[in-house]
């Protein structure tokens, strides 16, 4: 009992660091300051380790921001088993690692470890947990952990932004009040926001070379000491240093070439260790007359990184652990019965990537801790004419590069890219974006062929690079090299692949980027600090650019759903692609009435007949108003927030090949389109028919999706479908008593097997969150979301702001973060309509005007998808239209997509929201706004016209058409 009570109250089995928090007594919070990719969730995990596993004490592990309990699971087992953390979340650990593994999920069970995970917690309710009678459960709490505050605010994340504070505040009374040690991460070492915070004791983390420097600072005595430990993010683990090696680093200056090679600690077994006389390239890669002016900070070249070591050659894999379902109180984190590592590995299916042990593709740790230099220029670099390549940092990197062959090559061998979205994706390539000096400079023209749209096959450049063996995509059967070239180089051991944006060919003016071009140019008109702004918030927010807005849209979609994982054959220990559930395989053939009227099944077809066309397109109605509506002075437009993005968010969508019923039971669950007759609903005329994209009632048979016949079955029709093309899930299928369809092999993925031939799910829900995210994310940074004191906007005040954005003052001021708004919403409708892109080259398909074109062999060709999310984002809203009604008495005068005018007595909007189950005014998509207001003499004039009024109600003149609606 004595040897417990001198235990120090917070321990990382770290000797150094451990001496230097030992004067921390229990009652204490102790914050870690970490910017992201330094490590300082690896900190809390080697604490939380050492008290439950080490010390037997209990341990509180509050998961926010995004991690999830199977996270800290793993984490904790790399760690404690010392075995590669991407292959055991891989499912590829083999003989004693995945022994070592296997046993290190036995101490867990035993350990008294319990983590809360969640978005949504807060610091009252990690308070709540903490103050539970722990001694009824065994051991009294002894530690809280908490992963992490995040510094930028996130609407879904409760812990961020504003919150700060306050959180840090209630976690202290919390440590003083249950004499408990609570330990805090956070992903910013910001000196202003830890003087904000004020915490008692804070632990500083920073990058120092190979290693990572803590600077412990406390609260009343100020900076205390530093310590110096290896980063081993292979195994999610600290390790000490030699006590001289620690203390030479943290005394010499690392910011010069000459920081010496630290030799690593005794590696795991699963390591290769490079030589110790491996050659380290200079931090500065150019010569001295090629280095910036002193005003521009530069950034070092980073070291080399250690060979991978050779596969193991064990036979069955191992798998990571999974922790217990959630619990009213805190689970623990693993329990007894808990599947052994190789009993999991096939069950896995939404598992990390993995070929082999130690040859899986890095994989990111989940809160993006990547190695040390992985990625430390960022995604992309912004070369002008002088030979500085401007990072997404404000840093200004030497580019000596003469060519473009040169420039890919350099770019290719520096730490540019992104971090995979998904742990069984790739990795974002390079983005290289040229300005017009730097176009000039590599040999390029300053436009491109503009009967092609790219440079001609025969151009010296395209000659050069192939020479130096590299490739690019081909169209029309030659190299395609746009405004937007990605050049690579296959067979290379690793993957070496570069995106350039060629400014003065439109790169970021055109494809729906919203930044301005200069007169008669399709260059930016913004100086280069402001591209590169808006560059980093979007590649941050949303994805790192690829193309257009709408191919990055689609590229942004197939990073969130990777269609396969690596998997290691049990039997013969081989390893190959497996295909994963929920996501797009193979290009598919898509239902006759689904194609665009180019397609090859459209051959014969009436495009005239909805018997024999699916109509699931975007609403466009108008009318004359009453008597009564007349004598009101105002017309006002309410515009749906990304409508078609609230729309994809969990829209059930099917992700195998079409199949035909005759004569089906309609069932709303079942993903596909319905051949029924809904022209016997009478509705009040003065409401647009929700069934037809010109709001007209139907006369007969017509094509309708799911939502369309789900939403008349509310309105009290009953569907009897004629027929049937859907895409069910397996049970669906049993239950329909559908067979297979021939089995598809895809000719790139051979050894993967045939492909599912059912599957249906919310395919497109982590896209919508992750643009969502992004939206708010800019929209807060606008001032649109809360309050100063961190409340959410009343309505009133809400559009207020939005109103706001409109004083060129204001424009000026937040240009960048308007243009990151109006390209979030870009990428959104982009990469929707981009499901059902039609060919570009109708001009040279005379002699054939049904021949197949490019867009048709890629998975994400699918029209069936687009026509699901307009049914729904329509059937949505004239439910809201149907509430408003009911609640006001008000009936639309026009629509035209996402937006809805009404006559209005006020020139506002807010008489028309907040009614039960209407709309509602507020920043979040399928939320709403004012989109104008104008006389009702003008939507008189405007009607008499022809012209559908919602399209110009905005400012009274300007077509919305052309921006897309």
């Amino acid at each position: 009992m004595a040897a417990q009570e001198s235990r120090p109250a917070l321990s990382f089995g770290l000797p150094a660091l451990d001496a230097a928090v030992r004067g921390i007594t229990d009652g204490h919070l102790v914050l870690v300051a970490s910017p992201p990719g330094v490590g300082g969730s690896l900190l809390a995990i080697a604490a939380a380790r050492q008290a439950a596993l080490e010390e037997d004490r209990t341990v509180l592990y509050a998961a926010a921001a995004g991690l999830r309990r199977e996270d800290v699971v793993a984490r904790v087992v790399a760690c404690h088993a010392g075995v590669s953390y991407q292959a055991l979340r891989a499912g590829t650990l083999t003989g004693e690692h995945a022994d070592a593994a296997c046993q290190a999920q036995a101490d867990l069970s035993q350990a008294a470890l319990y983590i809360d995970d969640g978005a949504d917690l807060d610091a009252q309710t990690i308070t709540d947990s903490a103050s539970e009678p722990w001694h009824e459960w065994g051991k009294p709490l002894s530690l809280v952990v908490v992963d992490r505050l995040q510094h930028r605010h996130a609407p879904h994340i409760a812990l961020s932004g504003p919150a700060l504070t306050a959180a840090v505040q209630e976690l202290a009374r919390l440590a003083a009040q249950s004499t408990v040690t609570v330990l805090v991460v956070m992903d910013s070492a910001d000196p202003a926001l830890l003087a904000e915070l004020d915490a008692e004791v804070t632990l500083t983390l920073s990058r120092l070379g190979q290693a990572v420097r803590v600077d412990i600072t406390a609260r009343d005595l100020g900076p205390l000491s530093a310590v110096a430990l290896h980063s081993d993010r292979t195994r999610a683990r600290f390790l000490p240093l030699p006590e001289h090696y620690a203390q030479r680093l943290l005394a010499d200056d690392t910011t010069t070439t000459d920081t010496p090679q630290l030799p690593p600690p005794a590696p795991a077994a699963d390591t290769a260790v490079p030589a110790p006389d491996a050659p380290r390239p200079p931090h500065d890669p150019s010569p001295a007359g090629q280095r910036p002016p002193a005003a521009a900070p530069t950034v070092p070249e980073p070291a080399a990184s250690p060979a991978p070591a050779d596969p193991p050659t064990s036979p069955p894999p191992g798998a990571w652990p999974a922790a217990l379902a959630p619990r009213p109180h805190p689970a623990p984190a693993a329990a007894d019965g808990a599947p052994a590592p190789a009993a999991a590995a096939s069950s896995q299916s939404g598992a990390g990537a993995g070929t082999a042990q130690d040859d899986v593709p890095e994989e990111q740790l989940p809160d993006q801790e990547s190695p040390v230099g992985r990625f430390e220029y960022g995604p992309f670099a912004v070369l002008d004419g002088t030979g500085r390549a401007h990072l997404p940092s404000g840093a200004v990197l030497p580019c000596p590069a003469t060519t473009v062959a040169e420039l890919v090559a350099w770019a290719a061998d520096r730490p540019f890219g992104s971090p995979r979205l998904r742990p069984h994706g790739r990795d974002g390539d390079p983005l290289i974006v040229l300005a017009d000096e730097a176009v000039q400079a590599l040999g390029l023209p300053a436009r491109e062929d503009p009967e092609e749209r790219a440079l001609p096959a025969d151009h010296p450049v395209i000659r050069d690079l192939s020479a130096h063996g590299w490739k690019f995509p081909l169209r029309g059967g030659r190299p395609w090299f746009s405004a937007w070239p990605r050049i690579y180089q296959p067979n290379t051991g690793k993957r070496r692949s570069v995106q350039l944006a060629i400014l003065p060919w439109g790169a970021l003016t055109t494809g729906g980027w919203p930044v301005p071009a200069a007169p008669d140019s399709r260059s930016p008109a913004v100086p280069v600090a402001e591209l590169v702004r808006f560059l980093s918030a979007y590649s941050e927010r949303v994805m790192t650019p690829v193309s257009s807005t709408a191919s990055t849209g689609q590229e942004l979609m197939a990073a969130l759903r990777p269609p396969t994982r690596a998997f290691r054959d049990p039997t013969s220990g081989e390893v190959g692609p497996q295909w994963l559930d929920g996501a797009l395989h193979v290009a598919t053939e898509a239902a006759p009435p689904e194609v665009p009227p180019e397609h090859p099944l459209a051959r014969g077809r009436d495009e005239r007949d909805p018997a024999q066309v699916l109509m699931e397109e975007a609403q466009g109605w108008w009318r004359m108003p009453t008597d009564a509506e007349r004598a009101l002075p105002y017309v006002v437009g309410l515009d749906i927030n990304m409508a078609f993005g609230a729309a994809a968010n969990g829209t059930h969508l099917g992700t195998c090949a079409p199949y035909l019923l005759e004569h089906p039971r309609f069932d709303k669950k079942l993903a596909g389109c319905w051949l029924a007759d809904l022209s016997g609903l009478d509705l009040d005329p003065r409401l647009p028919s929700p069934f037809t994209p010109t709001g007209t009632r139907p006369t007969g048979p017509a094509w309708y999706d799911t939502h369309t016949l789900a939403f008349a079955a509310e309105l009290g029709l009953t569907p009897h479908p004629l027929q049937a093309w859907v895409r069910p899930t397996p049970a669906q299928a049993a239950a329909l008593g559908l067979s297979a369809h021939p089995p598809v092999i895809d000719p790139h993925r051979p050894t993967a097997g045939p492909v599912p031939p059912f599957g249906a799910g919310a395919y497109l829900k982590p896209w919508y969150q992750r643009l969502n995210d992004a939206y708010l994310t800019t929209l807060e940074r606008l001032g649109a979301v809360h309050d100063d004191a961190g409340r959410p906007l009343t309505p009133a005040a809400y559009l207020a702001a939005m109103d706001a954005m409109k004083d060129p003052r204001f424009q000026a001021e937040h240009a960048a973060d308007l243009w990151v708004l109006a390209a979030i919403k870009s990428t959104v409708k982009g990469g929707i309509g981009k499901l059902r892109e039609r060919p570009h080259d109708p001009g040279r398909r005379s002699g054939d005007p049904h021949a197949p074109w490019k867009a048709l062999e890629r998975p994400l060709w699918r029209p069936d998808i687009r026509a699901a999310i307009i049914a729904r984002s329509r059937a949505t809203m004239h439910r809201k239209i149907h509430a408003t009604l009911q609640a006001t008495g008000a009936h639309p005068l026009a629509v035209n997509t996402d937006c809805i005018v009404y006559a209005c007595a006020d020139p506002s909007i807010l008489g028309l929201i907040g009614h039960r189950s209407g709309f509602t005014a507020g920043p979040n998509p399928g939320h709403v706004k004012q989109e104008g207001c104008q006389p009702m003499d003008w939507y008189v004039a405007t009607a008499a016209q022809d012209i559908n009024p919602a399209r110009r109600i905005k400012d009274g003149a300007t077509d919305t058409a052309r921006d897309g609606k």
